[in-house]
């Protein structure tokens, strides 16, 4: 992450900020896997005057780097102090449409992100797991044999490096998408994400694109 030199007004007005937004419900259905979510458009329209009010504003822009989008999002204040993050995203399909959709969701991630904003229902506990309801669909004796199953290295970096984006766990089935895992991602019959069955060559994707954001943003804060 970014910042300017002096973050001492800015700081002051997202905490305003952060106790007038009010609550942004899932009105959107994922088409691949018939979940709930915040649409962009829902979650600007309900954040803009709250942060007219404190003197905040967002911008966001894409850019296209190689084989990757990076959408930037950067929080301005009237004073001139900014916060700024960016989040690459793998490219898989160059059309247009599959462009738009890939800036539209680096651009919901990044506003969530520096707003701090979490859309109702969503898990926010840093574990990726299924919903309580969902645990029970599995039968009992079957999870020792496959929690005993060696799990691929990159698949058990791949889940340390997601738990580290403390994310929900429908975030980071969303997160893997924007990362160019195919959808719908693996689940296990518990309903959590099986990162064994994500395809070699997508886990490592993923994981560079991963470990390329956090470099950025470790080279961001000593800046």
């Amino acid at each position: 992450m970014k910042h300017s030199e002096s973050i001492k007004e800015i700081c002051a007005a997202l905490v305003k900020a952060q106790a007038a937004f009010p609550k942004i419900g899932k009105t959107a259905i994922n088409a691949f896997k018939g979940n709930k979510y915040s649409p962009l458009d829902e979650i600007m329209t309900a954040v803009k005057p709250v942060l007219a009010d404190c003197g905040l504003c967002v911008i966001q822009w894409p850019e296209r780097e190689g084989d990757w989008l990076l959408v930037t999002t950067r929080v301005q204040h009237v004073s001139g102090e900014f916060f700024e993050a960016s989040f690459p995203m793998q490219v898989v399909k160059t059309g247009p449409q599959d462009m738009a959709i890939l800036t539209s969701y680096g651009r919901r991630y990044g506003v969530c992100c520096l707003l701090g904003l979490a859309p109702v229902g969503e898990d926010h506990d840093g574990e990726i797991q299924t919903a309580p309801g969902r645990q029970s669909e599995a039968p009992a004796a079957a999870a020792p044999v496959r929690q005993a199953v060696k799990q691929p290295p990159s698949a058990v970096k791949l889940r340390s490096l997601l738990l580290g984006q403390r994310v929900s766990p429908e975030s980071a089935r969303q997160l893997l998408v924007g990362l160019g895992v195919p959808p719908p991602v693996p689940e296990t019959p518990e309903g959590k994400i099986d990162f064994s069955a994500i395809p070699e060559e997508f886990r490592l994707k993923a994981i560079q694109s991963l470990e390329y954001a956090a470099e950025a943003a470790a080279k961001g804060e000593t800046k």
